[in-house]
């Protein structure tokens, strides 16, 4: 008997998180017809030869009207809804309804999972999360948000990794890397800044950290930023120059902008670097801190729930955070904010244990740790809880990797 799923996102718009952990699931689901409705994509995300595309591009259905549709006009054996928590409060009020309807009209009842896949702590996502019959987040600390919600029904999935498109590479190749990309010798350090969803203030807090290495020890640190022009309609380039936030930074901008580019490309540019440094205002599990660690490259992060628990004390660089900023206006809970100095003491001990023996052992228990996440691993678990939640079975409640 063939099963059907209609599946809906937000964001499925680049090979990212999003669209990434649904490839993963949909792997495992070849035997099913799905409906697919996603914002922002212009074509399938998924090879799936029994996958409809139904696209609200250019369209404001964040509240995701057309799913709910569909849920009203067609039986399914499952509902996965893959959204930011944010988003995600607004999808309650129409669920609800179109559920109340169905029953109604004594139509088959369609369990539904929810899937958060950035594990920022958000505001107003208690009504969704108790409509979901599984609520699914890659970390034990993403699950801790919505622990008083309902554990029992809150399961515990990391992200998948490719570990084998990011890998380590010779090191020829990698210090040829470093002079096409950084053009700098061989004892400076190389950062690569990645912001995902960040905000003004803490990339600059964290970039200053960079400025306050070079005070101390001079010239020894170029930065180059995965993306020209990061969320939040951020033009780095200008800010930087600008405002004047770093003085005498020693930085150059990825043109075009990286984000979806061949993932051989950011392999590359991960083998160029020594360091990634990372600021996110919400998005904890950073997909790009997987990727750096499974290319071999130093990651250096706040020392804040889903960043400790993916790095913890052996497999990265930890600074301690100068406090949080609460961003309730915008319903997406807080941000973490880099203390300078904190920054500079991680990226002067990631400077002075380059090449020792201490340094490859933390990078290859970080390869070896994200190893456990990788798609041939983490899709059978996919398979086995949406084939339980589809039965009508809650999964026992799996922890994240110890």
């Amino acid at each position: 008997m063939t099963r059907r799923l209609l599946l809906h996102s937000d964001s499925l718009c680049a090979d990212t998180g999003f669209a990434g952990v649904v490839r993963t699931i949909v792997s495992e689901l070849r035997d099913w017809e799905i409906d697919q409705v996603g914002i922002n994509h212009p074509d399938a995300l998924v090879d799936h030869d029994h996958a409809r595309i139904y696209s609200t591009r250019g369209q404001k259905d964040h509240g995701g009207q057309l799913a709910c549709n569909l849920y009203l006009q067609r039986d399914y054996d499952l509902m996965l809804i893959v959204q930011d928590l944010h988003v995600g409060a607004q999808w309650a009020r129409g669920l609800r309804s179109a559920r109340v309807q169905r029953a109604r009209q004594r139509l088959k009842k369609t369990p539904i999972v929810f899937l958060f896949p950035v594990d920022g702590p958000m505001l107003g996502f208690t009504e969704l999360v108790d409509l979901a019959d599984c609520a699914v987040t890659c970390t034990r600390w993403g699950r801790q948000i919505v622990g008083d919600v309902s554990t029992a029904r809150v399961q515990v999935v990391p992200h998948d990794v490719d570990v084998d498109a990011f890998r380590p590479l010779g090191d020829a190749e990698r210090a040829r890397l470093r002079r096409s990309v950084f053009n700098v010798r061989p004892d400076v350090l190389t950062v690569l800044s990645v912001a995902v969803n960040t905000i003004r203030k803490d990339l600059f807090q964290a970039l200053q950290g960079i400025a306050a290495l070079k005070a101390r020890r001079g010239p020894v640190v170029k930065v180059h930023f995965h993306t020209s022009g990061v969320h939040q309609g951020m033009n780095l380039q200008l800010m930087a120059s600008s405002l004047g936030l770093v003085q005498g930074l020693d930085y150059q901008i990825a043109d075009p902008s990286l984000l979806g580019a061949p993932r051989e490309i950011i392999n590359e540019l991960y083998n160029a670097s020594d360091a990634v440094l990372f600021t996110s205002r919400r998005e904890g599990w950073g997909l790009p801190m997987t990727e750096a660690m499974a290319a071999g490259t130093a990651v250096v992060a706040p020392r804040y729930g889903p960043f400790e628990e993916l790095l913890g004390d052996d497999r990265g660089f930890l600074h301690e955070p100068a406090g949080l900023i609460w961003t309730d206006k915008e319903h997406r809970g807080p941000c973490w904010l880099s203390d300078p100095e904190a920054v500079a003491d991680q990226l002067e001990l990631v400077l002075e244990w380059r090449g020792t023996p201490a340094h490859q052992q933390l990078l290859d228990r970080a390869r070896a740790y994200v190893g456990h996440f990788a798609p041939t691993v983490l899709a059978p678990r996919w398979r086995k809880l949406l084939y339980d939640v589809a039965a009508g079975q809650v999964p026992a409640v799996e922890g994240a990797l110890q």
